[in-house]
């Protein structure tokens, strides 16, 4: 967002670093304010810890400090936008190995965070308007959804559908914890020798789960690339995995994913019951099927056969990507806060 911001000619001061850091740099904003120098708004983004806990040591060596430049802010009639990343630690699942009274700390300090939100800001952003629902203490007025964007890469002609010696090719790129069970896609994929799969993942997350997918065969592949090389593989794919088991989270969890392979024009293979698959569905941008076997089974045969509905896909998506980019994201905020 910061390079987004600066993109669109936007002067950004900035407010970050730990506690002691962020103030000396709200000690100089104030100073330039002080000085005559006037700001549109405030654009922040939520840790996911407690914004008090967020040291290194975690404790709350200056628990005040935000709370009080944003009331600056507020008496300065400066509005404040704030995205919040995430509402895991509402669910019964947070804090499962956790001392109880670690836990009990961070939930009221994840409270108070609402609190002061509440009292402060002019728009609460959210990953999607589904997850306001969990989120308690602030007005719905307050909440807009501001999901994750992408920057397009620059794509040659080669990004098109040639079934490469004549497989068809999925790519996942994401975690591989509870939340993102893939189990299903393994065992259909296991058993169709024409499609490849290539997962990319933490290699520590895939050690921790791999007993308990089926036998890798020889068309799944498992690698543990970033940047540049992961990308590689994602311009090499027909079409771009999001084939999940639903879980009440993923109903409003946005995944940064989903925009990335937007980004890249792929195609994308999603899950019912899931955010990600309702975005799909609605934009036409992909498959959303039912967690199913006999239906992904259903989908991929088709696909081999006809590999001209994929390319169809393709020619819609490059018009949604120009919606979701970071650059649309900071439009968004600026057409919100600045006055």
């Amino acid at each position: 967002m910061l390079e987004a911001f600066e993109k669109l000619g936007c002067d950004v001061d900035l407010v970050t670093g730990y506690s002691a850091e962020r103030k000396c740099c709200i000690l100089k904003v104030k100073e330039k304010i002080g000085k005559g120098k006037v700001y549109d708004f405030v654009y922040s983004e939520s840790s996911t810890m407690p914004t008090i806990l967020t040291d290194q040591h975690h404790f709350p060596l200056h628990p005040m400090i935000d709370w009080m430049f944003f009331r600056f802010c507020n008496k300065s009639n400066i509005p404040i936008g704030l995205f919040y990343r995430d509402i895991y630690w509402h669910f019964d699942s947070y804090g499962e190995g956790l001392s109880p009274i670690k836990v009990a700390v961070a939930k009221m300090a994840y409270r108070f965070d609402l609190w002061v939100y509440q009292k402060t800001l002019s728009r609460l952003y959210l990953p999607s308007m589904e997850m306001g629902a969990y989120v308690p203490k602030v007005d719905a007025e307050i909440m807009a959804a501001l999901p994750p964007g992408h920057t397009s890469p620059k794509l040659s002609d080669s990004n098109k559908v040639k079934l490469r010696d004549g497989n068809l090719k999925l790519f996942y790129v994401g975690g591989m914890s509870n939340h993102y069970q893939l189990h299903k896609l393994f065992r259909i994929v296991g058993k169709m020798p024409d499609v490849d799969l290539t997962v990319c993942t933490r290699e520590a997350e895939w050690r921790a789960v791999r007993n308990g997918y089926p036998e890798l065969t020889p068309n799944i592949h498992i690698i543990h690339e970033t940047g540049e090389r992961m990308e590689a593989h994602l311009k090499e794919c027909d079409i771009a995995v999001l084939f999940v088991q639903p879980q009440e989270y993923r109903e409003f969890a946005s995944p940064v994913k989903l925009y990335e392979y937007l980004g890249f024009h792929k195609p994308v293979l999603a899950s019912k019951g899931t955010l990600a698959g309702k975005f799909v569905h609605n934009n036409q941008v992909g498959w959303t099927l039912p967690y199913d076997e006999t239906a992904l089974g259903q989908l991929l045969r088709r696909l081999m056969e006809d590999p001209s509905e994929i390319m169809q896909i393709r020619e819609t998506i490059g018009a949604v990507a120009e919606h979701h980019t970071w650059q649309a994201r900071a439009r968004q905020v600026i057409k919100d806060l600045a006055q």
